[in-house]
């Protein structure tokens, strides 16, 4: 399973993500690649709901938690526009942001994430 050809966003050269880090851990074994791709998946629809109901309730430390715990398994995707918009979001946290700013960059994560998550489900768990 291995991929040579990285998904990009559209328009674009920036690569969704690269499983060559994932593929690597799970020594190339196509069921186990596909089981992480489950857990990631799950983990990052959940962090969009968890991050917005921080925001609602304006819980910016709360938003710095959950943007800190899931960099390490972003990174392990190398999903990287989804890492850069969890480094603004974080960024706004801090400065606790409740603004159309803060708003936009959910909704460009949230954009990231179904670019993956959609990806991922066609390509690797579907294909």
């Amino acid at each position: 399973m291995k991929t040579e050809n990285q998904p990009v966003i559209a328009g674009t050269q920036e690569k969704l993500y690269d499983l060559g880090t994932i593929e690597k851990f799970c020594h190339g074994d196509i069921d186990e690649v596909k089981e992480m791709v489950v857990i990631f998946i799950d983990e990052v629809l959940t962090l969009v709901d968890e991050i917005k109901a921080a925001y609602r309730n304006n819980d910016f430390e709360g938003i710095k938690k959950l943007t800190h715990n899931i960099k390490p398994v972003i990174s392990y995707y190398d999903a990287v526009k989804i890492q850069n918009e969890l480094k603004l979001i974080d960024v706004l946290a801090e400065q606790r942001m409740h603004t159309e700013i803060f708003e936009a960059k959910m909704a460009t994560l949230q954009s990231a994430i179904s670019q993956v998550v959609e990806d991922m489900n066609k390509t690797i768990l579907n294909g």
